[in-house]
């Protein structure tokens, strides 16, 4: 099964990306609201929450996920460990969903990752 797997050729986005003017529309949000978690890097860390760089869900073609974490924080199954990382708490009543956009496609456009842009349509949809 591994070798079959790994013959696959990679999946390569093609669809349209976050630019950078999207991207840095949440810049300050992520500053202040994610940083001090996840690093400036997108790196997160050992002790503080897992990294957004390279992340599937930050990048998956359906953002619903991301979008899910944003709002209400992550769901995590009681029979999994997650260490020392902090629970995250979520944002849907803090932020308004233009701010979650705002976040989400700094989170998409940044570190290498790819994603399609987010939009006020998509959070709605998951509020």
């Amino acid at each position: 099964m591994s070798v079959y797997l790994k013959s696959l050729p990679a999946h390569e986005y093609t669809g349209p990306k976050v630019t950078e003017e999207q991207a840095q529309a949440g810049a300050a949000i992520y500053e202040e609201r994610c940083e001090k978690c996840h690093s400036a890097s997108g790196r997160g860390g050992i002790f503080s929450a897992p990294p957004l760089a390279g992340s599937a869900i930050v990048q998956a073609d359906n953002p619903a996920s991301l979008i899910n974490v944003l709002l209400y924080g992550p769901s995590m199954p009681k029979e999994v460990s997650f260490g020392n990382w902090e629970t995250m708490q979520g944002y849907g009543d803090k932020l308004r969903d233009e701010d979650i956009v705002a976040v989400g496609n700094y989170i998409r456009g940044s570190w290498g990752n790819v994603g399609r842009p987010l939009t006020v349509e998509d959070v709605a949809k998951q509020r």
